[in-house]
């Protein structure tokens, strides 16, 4: 069997270049995570936003009712595909195992965030285009930063 040898690359090398630039992109995949963590709970308690969603009544209810509804439903098969497929009964492959999982769970999403939307637009207005994304980025990125 022949062995490869390993060559020690020059600091000027595009290959030696390539390699740092793996490190530099997961140094800067941390620092974007916290800056949108660190900006959830940012606007989370300069907007109030628990206390405007329970007590304000400018929030249409019924909308906020159908986002409550469908951030439920994708929450719960993003708990039935990582958790339960995978961790317990070892299905990596959980699209091809339940197939509807992926169209229920994205279209459910698009709803929420629609009625979400339109929940809470009189509270806001054209704010809330800006809070609905680092608040829904903030949460997503700090559920995936936790190892279950």
């Amino acid at each position: 069997m022949h062995q490869r040898k390993e060559k020690k690359l020059p600091a000027d090398s595009p290959e030696f270049k390539a390699g740092t630039k793996r490190n530099e992109n997961k140094v800067g995949k941390y620092v974007s995570n916290f800056l949108w963590i660190a900006a959830f709970v940012y606007v989370l308690n300069e907007f109030d936003i628990v206390d405007v969603i329970i007590y304000d009544p400018r929030v249409k209810r019924t909308p906020l009712k159908i986002s409550g509804f469908c951030l439920l439903i994708a929450a719960t098969i993003a708990v039935y595909c990582a958790l339960i497929l995978d961790k317990i009964f070892n299905i990596e492959d959980y699209e091809k195992h339940s197939p509807w999982a992926v169209p229920l769970s994205t279209f459910s999403g698009v709803v929420f965030v629609v009625t979400f939307i339109i929940a809470v637009w009189p509270v806001w207005g054209f704010l809330t285009l800006l809070v609905f994304p680092v608040i829904f980025m903030g949460f997503l990125l700090f559920l995936t930063s936790i190892n279950i």
